[in-house]
């Protein structure tokens, strides 16, 4: 398989397009949003022009603390402004390269009812996974955000 090639898909996992370029990337975008997850992240930042990719992406999905700092320090590196919200703990690094970070944190340990609510309403947050869950109507089936929003 070529390096460079990504192959992105739609929410019900069908190939939308296959890119092997940054500007490859920025077409789609123009008619997408585009959705990584930190599995194929791991491949992008190993692309030698990988900060040009960032700008394109609208929405990093289940990355990893030293994959959030590599997403703001891209980013940066690009001259973007960036804003980082995180728990102040495991997303320390990117919350001190962004621009502005905000850390969130919680001074009260929670209950063990409250842990078993928040594990409860947070089991299976796969976006992916919910929004096949819900009920599309049959003529959003297989459209991109932007092609919604445009019927």
């Amino acid at each position: 398989m070529d390096k460079s090639l990504l192959v992105w898909n739609d929410i019900d996992d069908k190939e939308v397009a296959r890119t092997k370029s940054w500007e490859e990337v920025e077409k789609l975008a123009s008619k997408n949003l585009l959705c990584i997850s930190g599995e194929h992240l791991e491949r992008l930042i190993s692309f030698s022009d990988a900060q040009k990719y960032m700008k394109y992406i609208h929405v990093f999905s289940r990355t990893s603390p030293t994959q959030k700092g590599i997403i703001v320090s891209l980013l940066n590196a690009e001259g973007h402004g960036t804003l980082m919200c995180g728990d102040g703990t495991n997303d320390v690094g990117s919350l001190k390269r962004a621009d502005v970070g905000i850390a969130i944190v919680n001074n009260r340990e929670p209950t063990k009812e409250e842990k078993a609510k928040r594990k409860e309403l947070t089991s299976g947050m796969n976006p992916w996974t919910m929004m096949k869950a819900q009920n599309v109507k049959e003529e959003f089936k297989g459209k991109s955000m932007i092609e919604m929003q445009q019927m």
